[in-house]
């Protein structure tokens, strides 16, 4: 639990071990960021949900994730419409 900087320069220099630094630089290259879609943060939302419901109220996984897909799905539906987007074509 290292706090970490997003700016590359910053990041090299602080007081990491040098053979730390230089796998986190060789991750770094393969780090891709989630896409933004309409809706997105809804996503994140529910799949936290789901993993709440299953730990605190011992919801099975199928049915907990079969929720949180039906709210995701609507939420980016009506995104969707809202913006006038049709990712279905």
């Amino acid at each position: 639990a290292r706090w970490n900087s997003a700016n590359l320069t910053a990041f090299e220099s602080l007081p990491w071990n040098r053979g730390d630094l230089g796998v986190i630089q060789q991750y770094w290259k393969w780090a891709q960021e989630v896409p933004v879609v309409l809706g997105g943060y809804y996503t994140g939302r529910y799949i936290n949900n789901a993993w709440n419901q299953v730990i605190t109220q011992g919801l099975p996984v199928r049915d907990a994730i079969e929720y949180a897909t039906e709210n995701i799905n609507r939420e980016l539906l009506m995104q969707q419409e809202a913006y006038g987007v049709n990712v279905s074509q």
